[in-house]
């Protein structure tokens, strides 16, 4: 489980109790088959709804999308929300397989921007404990 920063952590913990659960920067290097993003958007919604401003799905989606710096070297500001982007890129990439948002507010713009469904199913979710959690063995099988 990722949060965005470290401050965010104790208040994800009591939702969420686990002992996989990281900052952003605390995860960079590591990778899991699955990871669940939580409340990424919602606790950042205003720095998330200026990066989105003026942008649109087909923008995104189009067949040959624009990257590109601004000519203005001396503008910085835009730099402000460096921090959002590239922590969002890092907290998806962690994930090898599936990524979960799971978001406390609904209908961001930038979960529509993005085409993320934000379809709500009954799960069957399966916890694996490993031994060495629950302190019935070691790792390694060792004695």
């Amino acid at each position: 489980m990722l949060v965005l920063r470290n401050e965010d952590k104790q208040r994800t913990a009591s939702l969420f109790p686990s002992s996989l659960l990281f900052s952003v920067q605390e995860s960079k290097g590591l990778e899991y088959e699955n990871t669940i993003l939580c409340n990424v958007i919602s606790d950042n919604a205003a720095e998330f709804n200026e990066i989105c401003e003026g942008m649109s799905s087909e923008a995104i989606h189009g067949t040959e999308p624009v990257y590109s710096r601004g000519r203005d070297k001396t503008d910085k500001s835009l730099d402000a929300y460096k921090f959002y982007i590239n922590s969002l890129y890092v907290a998806i990439t962690r994930a090898v397989r599936n990524v979960y948002i799971v978001e406390k507010t609904r209908g961001h713009k930038l979960i529509s921007l993005l085409g993320i469904s934000e379809e709500v199913r009954d799960r069957v979710i399966k916890e694996d404990v490993s031994r060495w959690m629950t302190g019935r063995g070691e790792p390694g099988g060792l004695k």
